[in-house]
């Protein structure tokens, strides 16, 4: 409904003369807005923008680094223990990684499910979470374990689980920007444009460990099983 630039137009809404409404919606888009809504759109912003894709993929691999760096400082010696509670890091990223992808960028929670449906839609734009969200949540994690363990246990197992986390932000950048030669290595890229395909499947993007354990790792339906 078109509003005439007239005294005795009125506003249907809301019953007031048409200059008087749009005062109040001049008044109402000059008011502050709330400190926790402009920095909610403000970080909207930031996710999509390359710099802090880039940012974010820099931050990552930096976090693993100084924490696997400075946990191996922390010992005398490199027993094979220590590599194992590395890899064990990186196993553990390997199932929260399923588990985030299944059940949250897919599932019921609207924040999450609406930025991962908009990667759906354009898989080759940048958005990511806010470059340092992820390197305050690994420290935070770090400190967490450092309460019931070791300080190099807590650094060497974190530093793992955020290799793995830098790897899968490395991964998917490549996949969705590259263009492969090697056979093997097309076939791991394909399985992630599988699930952009079939979004019910191929959840795991470093790793198919979790799908096929999980029964959820995309098989080709024969014909038979379209009858």
């Amino acid at each position: 409904m078109s509003c005439e630039n007239t005294s005795s137009s009125l506003d249907t809404d809301n019953d007031l003369p048409a200059t008087a409404w749009q005062d109040s919606v001049d008044r109402r888009r000059s008011a502050p807005t709330s400190t926790l809504g402009a920095w909610h759109r403000g970080m909207e912003r930031l996710a999509a923008t390359r710099i802090n894709s880039w940012l974010g993929l820099a931050c990552d691999t930096g976090v693993a680094i100084a924490l696997l760096v400075g946990g191996f400082r922390l010992l005398d010696t490199w027993p094979i223990s220590s590599v194992c509670v590395v890899l064990a890091g990186v196993f553990a990223f390997s199932f929260v990684e399923y588990c985030f992808h299944r059940w949250l960028f897919h599932g019921s929670a609207a924040l999450f499910e609406q930025g991962h449906n908009r990667h759906h839609e354009l898989p080759l734009g940048h958005d990511s979470l806010p470059f340092f969200f992820a390197p305050l949540a690994i420290l935070a994690l770090a400190a967490l374990v450092g309460l019931v363990a070791s300080k190099p246990f807590a650094m060497l197992f974190t530093g793992g689980f955020a290799a793995g986390y830098a790897a899968y932000g490395l991964s998917h950048t490549v996949i969705h920007h590259m263009r492969f030669r090697s056979a093997l290595i097309r076939r791991w890229a394909a399985a992630h444009h599988i699930h952009h395909h079939h979004p019910d499947s191929n959840f795991g993007v470093t790793s198919p460990l979790w799908d096929i354990l999980m029964r959820t790792r995309y098989a080709r339906r024969g014909p038979q099983d379209s009858i």
